[in-house]
């Protein structure tokens, strides 16, 4: 009896000791990988320079392989490599991350591997658009890109003509190719684009077929290119480049394609400038300068001169003279923007600092750009 107790209590002992042990190693094992998540998230934190980007790395399951896999075996090398290797920003690799995790926590061969592949297409690690290639080969069978280069090579395009065109937009790979090659005949039977026109600016092809003004844009396109402009100047740029603007969209209708061409002729470099700016000065020259479609499009230089270095400034000195009834103030509103700087301080500024007292300085302190005093 007495020694079944003792067999009982040594048992008992024995499992509770082992119980205890486990738990010990549990805890242990609890605390490591508590350890380690603390320093991955530190480690991203640093990396994503933004707790809203790692709070999105937390919140999916896709994302579940940062948090798995090594950092010292995968994802540092990787990033090491991106930023050593392939000259990335901390942007670029912010956007690999939330795009393509698994690629990043990926064995440093699989990665190298990948990039490999990134530069078979003509694009250079060191190159801007590698990332944009990864974000391509990451996700796509290599059967895959071989039949998108086929489909564009089928379209009367050379392979060093497809190499080229990758290169400046990797983002091509992108896109379905019944997409790319509905596109393409738009482009060339429709719009009057030669082959060589969309290779030399294969960005034609990331614009959205569905929103192209098929009519409008045909048409003004063969004006552009009867007055000997690169045919790529129809995409959505000529639209702003054609005061086409939110708050001015009345314009619109008003604007004939005759009037369009001789703009551009005229100053063609408005054709450079974005999308937005155009549209900044058109609001300002309408609704602050008193202009008016005609006084644009007799003088598109208006839209290539600076809006906070030169339109503003000069018309504030305008609207002085004006509210002093003097009679320069009459002059036509481009009278006034296009003289250099020394001759406008000249003419419109110096002569009228007894009439407007400050008028220099009121100058000075609209324009960024220091004003010298003029004797």
């Amino acid at each position: 009896m007495w020694r079944r107790t003792g067999d009982q209590t040594l048992t008992s002992y024995n499992s509770s000791a082992s119980l205890s042990k486990t738990s010990h190693v549990s805890l242990q094992a609890t605390l490591l990988i508590r350890v380690n998540l603390v320093r991955k998230i530190d480690f991203f934190i640093g990396v994503l320079e933004s707790v809203d980007n790692l709070s999105v790395i937390l919140k999916s399951t896709m994302y579940s392989s940062l948090l798995r896999n090594s950092l010292e075996k995968a994802i540092i090398p990787n990033i090491s490599f991106l930023r050593e290797q392939c000259g990335s920003s901390p942007r670029q690799i912010t956007r690999l991350l939330k795009s393509v995790p698994r690629l990043i926590s990926s064995s440093p061969d699989y990665f190298h591997m990948q990039v490999e592949r990134v530069e078979k297409l003509g694009i250079a690690r060191s190159s801007a658009n590698c990332v944009h290639g990864l974000l391509a080969v990451s996700y796509q069978k290599q059967c895959t890109i071989d039949s998108k280069l086929d489909n564009l090579t089928s379209l009367g395009i050379s392979q060093e003509e497809v190499a080229h065109m990758i290169s400046k937009t990797p983002k091509l790979l992108g896109f379905r190719e019944k997409l790319v090659r509905r596109k393409m005949e738009y482009l060339i039977k429709e719009a009057g684009c030669d082959k060589i026109d969309v290779v030399q600016n294969p960005v034609l092809l990331m614009y959205s077929y569905g929103s192209w003004d098929k009519d409008w844009y045909g048409e003004i396109g063969l004006v552009l290119k009867q007055n000997g402009f690169p045919v790529w100047y129809k995409t959505s740029h000529v639209k702003a480049c054609c005061l086409i603007h939110a708050e001015a969209v009345a314009l619109l209708e008003a604007i004939k394609l005759e009037e369009v061409s001789i703009l551009i002729s005229e100053a063609p470099n408005v054709l450079a400038l974005p999308e937005k700016l155009v549209g900044s000065k058109m609001e300002y020259l309408i609704k602050e300068a008193g202009c008016d479609k005609i006084d644009v499009l007799g003088n598109p230089v208006l839209l290539t001169y600076s809006l906070e270095n030169r339109l503003i400034p000069r018309n504030i000195v305008r609207k002085l003279l004006m509210s002093k009834g003097l009679a320069v103030a009459n002059n036509k509103f481009v009278t006034f923007m296009k003289p250099s700087e020394e001759e406008f301080v000249k003419k419109y500024v110096m002569p009228y600092e007894i009439a407007i007292p400050g008028l220099h300085q009121a100058y000075a302190d609209a324009s960024p750009r220091k004003i010298a005093d003029v004797e």
